[in-house]
């Protein structure tokens, strides 16, 4: 499903590298497209680093929640 999604996106060419991508964070079928266009956009490019912030949906959190690992497996 999800390459069906990138298949389908078509964002234009950029010139500089993205230092910040905001990507909506809903299900596949609210924001699917959204994202999957906004991440084809970094197809071309190179990161050393990636910081992913969000929001629990299942537990309440009083403060931050912070992973604690070194890496982590996405789709």
């Amino acid at each position: 499903m999800i390459d069906e999604f990138l298949s389908a996106a078509n964002p234009p060419a950029i010139v500089g590298q993205p230092q910040i991508l905001i990507v909506p964070h809903a299900g596949y079928v609210f924001s699917a497209g959204t994202a999957a266009y906004a991440f084809k956009t970094l197809k071309n490019f190179l990161y050393d680093t990636v910081i992913i912030l969000g929001s629990s949906h299942n537990y309440p959190v009083d403060g931050l929640a912070l992973y604690n690992g070194d890496a982590v497996a996405t789709p």
